[in-house]
């Protein structure tokens, strides 16, 4: 084997655990919490009309659901990402805006992006399906 041939076979496996390492979902910086809700849309939600906004319990510090039309719902939690740790809890400001009360961030209800520094990350976005009349939000 020629040293070239050697040098390369070394870069190459040095390089794939950094490959590994860079691949992951980008929610590490977020404390895991299970959730595992199941809300009937006639009964539980039937108040959501569509563009409307709630909250539940559930997540880390409750969980904001956003309905769209034909039975589609966003949820994400109530957990401001700018600093998780410090356990500051959005409110709903209106239908489509949630705002942190301890760094003023403010978020857009429908997709959970910033809308307002110093947060730059998403709020904490939750699986949702509906099926047999049932929404189902899990992580």
């Amino acid at each position: 084997m020629t040293l070239i041939a050697k040098i390369i076979n070394i870069l190459f496996f040095l390089l794939i655990p950094v490959f590994f390492i860079s691949c992951d979902d980008g929610d590490d910086w977020f404390p895991y919490v299970k959730v595992d809700i199941r809300l009937d849309i006639h009964t539980d939600l039937a108040h959501l009309g569509v563009g409307s906004s709630d909250t539940i319990n559930g997540g880390l510090n409750g969980i904001i659901i956003y309905r769209e039309p034909d039975n589609v719902f966003k949820a994400y939690d109530r957990t401001c990402p700018y600093e998780p740790s410090h356990n500051c809890i959005v409110k709903l400001e209106d239908n489509l805006f949630a705002v942190c009360p301890c760094c003023n961030s403010r978020f857009v209800v429908t997709c959970g992006s910033p809308d307002r520094s110093p947060a730059s990350r998403p709020l904490k976005k939750y699986r949702t399906y509906v099926s047999g009349g049932v929404l189902y939000i899990t992580n």
